[in-house]
Parts: structure tokens; sequence; C-alpha cells
């Protein structure tokens, strides 16, 4: 997936914005987020901390933190659309 996203990037650079898939568990997360960002990736996303079965705060130390990245997190409602006065 990241690698598909870094050639559309390259090759279309005015008018796309590369994010980078994670599997924020996975134990070469580093490596992976190290590599797509020096292939010119701008971010990670998009994280669902409910549906991939990680606490958002350990993110805090890892190497996703430590640099300019945008993160797009996905937060699911856990209230009926209808309950909040919602139709699709």
């Amino acid at each position: 997936m990241n690698d598909y996203v870094i050639e559309q990037v390259q090759k279309y650079p005015d008018e796309l914005v590369g994010f980078i898939a994670v599997v924020p568990n996975h134990p070469k997360v580093t490596d992976e987020i190290e590599r797509c960002v020096k292939s010119g990736l701008k971010g990670i996303g998009e994280l669902f901390p409910a549906g991939q079965k990680f606490d958002i705060s350990s993110l805090k130390d890892t190497s996703a933190m430590q640099k300019p990245l945008s993160i797009i997190i996905y937060q699911s409602l856990c209230i009926p659309m209808n309950q909040l006065g919602m139709t699709m």
C-alpha cells in the first residue's frame, strides 16, 4: 500500500500529498514510518484506535510523534446517529 502511495506522489507531486498506512502495534512500524518519510510522504493516517486495538496515548513515545507529521485519527461514534438527530 505505501509503495503505491509513494509512487503516485512522486508521479504527481503538485497534486497529491501522501499519508502513510501503518499498523500501530507492528514491531517494525518505526522503520516503515522512516522509510515513507524519506520517500516524501507527509503524514500518517488513518489511525483507528478502536478498530486497530491500541491506546492512542501509547503513541507518544514513538517516532511518529517525534516528527512534524500530520496524523489523521478516526474515532467512531458510540451513539447511533439517529439518537443524535442525524440521518444518512
